[in-house]
């Protein structure tokens, strides 16, 4: 038993060792440096320097000249170039075809139907004279109008003695026909075009409104990503501060457990607490680089390349060269709550499209409708008829360069009425209206939940901003009482233990501050989306390296 009491010193202080080594090798594969934020609380009116350790910057330096850009341009170049704001853009315009499709429905229109072009090659023969019996054309098969079909004159000579009977004589004859049909229609009273272009306008209009919404989240996406990823940089360096400490605590403690001035168990408490600060490190760290590689992927999405193949990732780098740009403010809310809610509901893209896909399905509704009633309109006919030869091959032969036209203009009015269609129009109309409705009760339901949202998140925002007024207070009382402790450790009334004690718990107030800046940030953030305006805080923050 004294044995195992004798050696556990020796076991602690060993994996003492390999613990601050394993925490240095993690640090030093960390870039720390000196970040600004300005801050424009009254709770915070001046926020102190801030250290922020991250992963080191991979990119070259060609690269980090392409990024010092104007900072409004950037970032408006990386949402407008993202997959998903193309996706829309391209519906956009989709939307807008669809709706010069529907206007167009205004012009006549004009086509060319049941026309042909023939080729006849005919061989007759008989065995009595006269005029021979003419077949009807073949060309006009089908059409709406027939036009000259040769003669249709009888064989005066049929019926009589036998003995007015030839020889058999034959001839050859052959002609070509040209026979375009030319259709002008144009429907003047159609009472399903206006709701057709009425839902063509509310389409476009609800492109636009999920290409603004889907700018918004993009831009949203990536502020609140930096936003974690820089938060989560300056709480690493104040845990590895902590650990640092920490470490010196657990020697002291360790040197006076050997001087039997401190029971163990307390050494022991001491070293459980180095391994809860290296826990928190490890699970800052895997937050940061999650943080990381989403703005990476965010800031450097996959585009198409040549031959329809993905082009190749860009190189990581480190978002904090992008602190410029992206940097949050600490600012307060410019609005109370009820120009919030009001905003909220007025400027919310989720809302105005709930609103037009009800409008879509009442005009779809009224297209229906009006597809019940008659359609009338001017309908026009124009045939042209052209044959090469003669139709008449009466033998011997026909004449030579024998040709023929005609040319026919019908014009009147058409009517078209589905009068019964087994209800189906009907049906289909009462179901668009049935859609319209559910729209207009999801309407009101959203309506209802971003007003309870606003106001939670206002909630938020109010008591993140007392917790960090309450944050700065205790950080100023740590360092009162770590400056004290070290004046009376410089005269002898304090140990050192109790300086590094004062020191530690400063470090925790600042751990404290920074993640009450996080969590304000985060809902001020949350708050701009809710409210539907441009998310990117406009901000004068500095970068010190």
């Amino acid at each position: 038993m004294n044995i195992i009491t004798s050696t556990l010193p020796v076991l602690g202080i060993l994996f003492l060792v390999g613990s601050l080594a394993r925490a240095q090798d993690k640090t030093s594969s960390l870039n720390c440096q000196q970040v600004s934020i300005k801050s424009e609380l009254s709770t915070l009116p001046q926020l102190p320097p801030l250290i922020f350790c991250g992963p080191s910057d991979t990119h070259s330096p060609s690269q980090e000249k392409s990024l010092n850009l104007d900072q409004t341009s950037y970032l408006n170049n990386i949402v407008l170039e993202s997959p998903s704001v193309l996706s829309y853009k391209s519906q956009v315009k989709s939307s807008e075809y669809s709706l010069k499709s529907a206007k167009g429905s205004w012009w006549p229109s004009v086509s060319m139907s049941n026309s042909s072009v023939l080729f006849t090659d005919i061989l007759s023969a008989q065995n009595y004279g006269g005029t021979p019996s003419t077949p009807s054309s073949p060309s006009t098969s089908g059409t709406s109008f027939n036009p000259f079909n040769g003669s249709s004159l009888r064989d005066g000579f049929r019926g009589r003695s036998s003995s007015e009977l030839t020889g058999w004589a034959e001839s050859y004859s052959n002609y070509t026909q040209a026979y375009p049909v030319i259709t002008i229609q144009w429907n003047f009273l159609d009472p399903s075009r206006y709701p057709q272009i009425a839902a063509a306008k509310h389409q476009l209009e609800l492109s636009k409104s999920q290409l603004l919404q889907a700018t918004q989240e993009k831009r949203q996406q990536i502020l609140q990503s930096y936003g974690n990823f820089l938060f989560t940089g300056f709480q690493i360096a104040e845990v590895l501060r902590l650990i640092e400490l920490q470490g010196k605590i657990v020697g002291e403690a360790n040197n006076r457990v050997k001087l039997k001035l401190l029971p163990r168990f307390q050494y022991d408490q001491e070293f459980r607490t180095l391994l809860s600060y290296q826990t928190q490190l490890q699970s800052l760290r895997i937050q940061q680089m999650n943080a990381n590689v989403a703005l990476n992927t965010l800031l450097s999405p996959i585009k198409d390349a040549d031959n329809n193949q993905l082009g190749a990732l860009t190189p990581v780098f480190s978002p904090i060269t992008l602190h410029e740009i992206l940097a949050p403010a600490i600012k307060p809310w410019p609005w109370d709550d009820l120009e919030t809610v009001k905003r909220s509901l007025a400027h919310s893209e989720s809302l105005k499209q709930l609103m037009l896909q009800s409008r879509i399905a009442t005009d779809n509704a009224n297209e229906q409708w009006g597809g019940i009633l008659p359609t009338i309109g001017l309908l026009g006919y124009m045939t042209y008829q052209y044959t090469a030869g003669s139709q008449n091959y009466a033998p011997p032969t026909q004449p030579t360069g024998a040709a023929s036209s005609t040319l026919s203009n019908y014009a009147g009015l058409s009517f078209s009425w589905n009068i019964f269609d087994g209800y189906a129009t009907r049906n289909q109309a009462k179901s668009y209206e049935q859609s319209a409705l559910s729209y207009k009760a999801q309407y009101l339901d959203a309506a209802t939940q971003l007003k309870a949202q606003t106001l939670e998140t206002l909630n938020q925002l109010s008591g993140n901003n007392q917790l960090i007024g309450l944050s700065l207070k205790d950080l100023q009382s740590a360092r009162q009482i770590s400056s004290d402790t070290e004046e009376r450790s410089a005269v002898g009334l304090a140990q050192q233990y109790d300086v590094i004690n004062s020191e530690m718990e400063k470090h925790q107030s600042r751990l404290q501050l920074i993640q009450a800046l996080a969590a304000y940030v985060k809902s001020y953030e949350q708050l701009k989306g809710l409210v539907g305006t441009d998310s990117r805080p406009q901000t004068n923050s500095t970068l010190t390296k």
